[in-house]
Parts: structure tokens; sequence; C-alpha cells
């Protein structure tokens, strides 16, 4: 958790609190002086500060530890863009918890720049070399970064709303080659299906309200993206796919060449038929596009096997929150272990629709289990289960519950 400290401050007119988030000290706009009753916080601060999105930061974090350890090159030799950088905390938090990357943190708002100058001096002398500060619109900078350095080994793109505008720029910016993208969406309620002509405008998707929605968010995120680097010959490896209460974050890893774009989008990606509990997968919709149909999607696993047994590695390693720990180990061996296994069952709505109670998850998991099923439960939803056995099987073990 966010830990807020008694030191305050006043910088260029903005009231400040000293915090520390992970392992390091930064300051922010002190929510103490600017909090209204009802108001939603971030929005009444001067520079936008979110305390809820600690653990999106901290999967950058990890991400990233991960990422230079994979790539097995020193951290100087790494180039980090956080590309709406807000306050700067995530690419400070970087430079102190990760290594001296060469990170460029940018924001168009002015006031979000004089703050990152600001908490800059109260860090060692190394890391504030190693950060560079900029005031450019998001696309004007990934447009031209190539006019003062080749490519960019990592960008995390992390928007209120969408990352859709800006992916065009982030592929083209991005290295062709092992290149990292870190996406985050907090429009959540157009990727679920709520709002499906939102869904259709930013994404190109066609959604509807499902039982296993929010893993249906994530994955039509993915194709999305994937559908932007194929323009360019690049292809987007997913490394993982997560769906949190007010975020959803996927870590993409480019592939080169036009052969590698076309299978993983033409032979991983298609479209769903849902018919009750019978799932249809589609290559591509035969006939019109009817309510029954979602798409295109990602289709193919979204969990990366040895990227996550790396992650597992480095996470006692990085100082995030103990909170954050153990949310993180506890999800992400979970997706390991179903990794294979598309979509989840919610246990509450068939118990619902049986006219049953709902059984406990632990008891449903144990049975699936004892008949040999892979059983799981999921970070998406508190009230699921994964499982690689038939809907007949599951539900005649919920109605014996």
């Amino acid at each position: 958790m966010v830990e807020y400290l008694n030191e305050t401050t006043q910088f260029d007119g903005i009231y400040l609190r000293k915090i520390r988030e992970g392992g390091t000290f930064y300051w922010i706009p002190d929510p103490q002086y600017y909090a209204k009753p009802g108001h939603y916080l971030p929005s009444e601060l001067p520079v936008f500060y979110n305390p809820m999105m600690e653990l999106n930061r901290d999967l950058s974090i990890l991400t990233l530890a991960t990422y230079l350890k994979i790539t097995d090159k020193e951290p100087e030799d790494l180039t980090y863009v956080e590309l709406l950088a807000g306050t700067g905390i995530r690419g400070f938090r970087v430079l102190n918890e990760v290594g001296t990357l060469n990170v460029i943190l940018n924001d168009l708002d002015i006031n979000c720049v004089r703050l990152m100058h600001f908490n800059a001096k109260f860090f060692p002398t190394d890391i504030q070399s190693h950060a560079t500060i900029l005031n450019y619109e998001a696309n004007h900078l990934l447009s031209s970064i190539k006019l003062w350095k080749k490519s960019v080994d990592a960008i995390d793109i992390d928007p209120f709303g969408t990352p859709a505008p800006f992916l065009d720029s982030a592929v083209r910016a991005t290295k062709r080659k092992l290149g990292l993208l870190l996406l985050t969406a907090t429009d959540t309620s157009a990727l679920i299906g709520k709002f499906p002509q939102s869904a259709r405008r930013k994404y190109g998707v066609y959604l509807k309200a499902v039982p296993f929605c929010n893993e249906i968010a994530v994955r039509a995120l993915i194709y999305h993206a994937l559908s932007v680097a194929t323009k360019y010959r690049i292809g987007l490896r997913p490394l993982f796919g997560f769906f949190f209460t007010n975020f959803i974050k996927v870590a993409l890893l480019t592939v080169p060449g036009r052969k590698a774009s076309d299978v993983l989008l033409e032979k991983k990606s298609g479209w769903l038929k849902i018919e009750g509990t019978k799932i249809e997968t589609l290559e591509r919709p035969r006939g019109t596009l009817d309510g029954d149909l979602i798409g295109p999607i990602w289709l193919d696993t979204m969990y990366d096997e040895e990227f996550i047994k790396e992650v597992l590695g480095v996470l006692n390693k990085v100082p995030i929150g103990a909170t954050s720990r153990t949310k993180l180990e506890t999800w992400f061996k979970a997706e390991l272990k179903t990794a294979s296994i598309p979509f989840y069952y919610d246990i509450e709505l068939i118990a619902s629709n049986l006219k049953k109670s709902t059984p406990k998850i632990r008891e449903v998991i144990a049975e699936l289990q004892r008949l040999g099923f892979i059983a799981e439960r999921t970070h998406f939803s508190p009230k699921a289960v994964k499982t690689n056995a038939p809907p007949e099987i599951l539900i005649e073990i919920i109605k014996r519950l």
C-alpha cells in the first residue's frame, strides 16, 4: 500500500506530500489538502496521481526487471519510455528499483513536467543522469524519437481511458525484435461489452456481455494491438494479460516479419459463437454478424510460460509492497497452471440458473481435480473456475454439491 508520510512542502504553487510507493520516496500533490468530499480524488489533484493504480505500476516494475534479465543486458543498454508520465513516479521507480535504464518520462502537461524536475533532484546523480524529462504530445514524441534514437526497447502506455490512439506510433518506435509494449486500458466498460459501439469504434471488435467478459476484454485488447502491428510486418506475442478492478494490463513482445505477424493474426485470432454453455471458435464469421458472434479476439494462450517462470523468480527481488507481491504471485501461478485453457466458468451464475445455492469454489475445484481435470481459481473473477472439464461435468458437480 502507498504510505503517506508526514513531510509536506510547496512547489510552484502546489501543496505536496511525501509518500513511499514500492521502494521509492516521492513527492505528490497532497491528497489531504486537495481532496473534496464525494469527489474522485485523482481528478482533484493539480497533477494526476491515482494510489489505486499502485498495482499497475508494480506490474511495470516486475515486468521490466524480468525483461532486463531475459535480454541479458546491462540496464544502461536499454531505453524505456513512460509515454504519459503524470507525476513520473513510475519512471523514477524503474530507475530506483530496477536499474539505471535510460528512462524517458514524457507528459504534455507542463505541471507534470515541473513536478518531475522537482522530484528528480532528490535522487542520486546516477539516477538523475539517466532520466530524460520531456514535454511533448505523446504521438509526436513517438513519431520523432527515431531522429535521435534508432528505436526504444520498452514503451509503457497508461492513459486515462484507451491506449488505442497511441498504438500505431508506439509500434513504429519500438524495436522490431524483442521490443516490449506495456498497455493499460481503463475503459473497461467498453471492452467487457457493456458499450458495443464504443468497443467497435476504438478497437475494431464486436463485443457483447457474456459470463466470461473480463477475459474477453483482455483478448480483445491483445488482438487490437496485434492488428495495428501487422501493418508494419511486426507480430506481438503476449507475455501476460490481467483484468483487475479498475484496469486491464497486457505485456507484449515484438516479433519481426510478415510470416510471423500473419500467423499470429490469422491462426491464433478469430471469432466466438456462443450458444448457452457451448462456445464455438471460428477463423472468420460465417454469414452475417449476428448477435451471437464476438470478435475478432486473441484465441491462443495469453501467458508465456517461460516469461512467467522468470517473473516468479524475480518477484522477491524487487521492492514492491507485500499486498501486491502476494496478489501477483497468487495470480501468476494460477494463470500459469491454466494457461492453455481459454475462458472460465462463473459458478455463481451456473448455480443461479440451476436454482441452486452457490457451492464453495474450493469444493468445486477439489471435485474437478479428483476426477482428473485441471481446475484452478482465476484472477478474472472471484466466483469463477478455469477448467478443462466439459460444461456438462461441471454442471453435474454443482448440482451435487
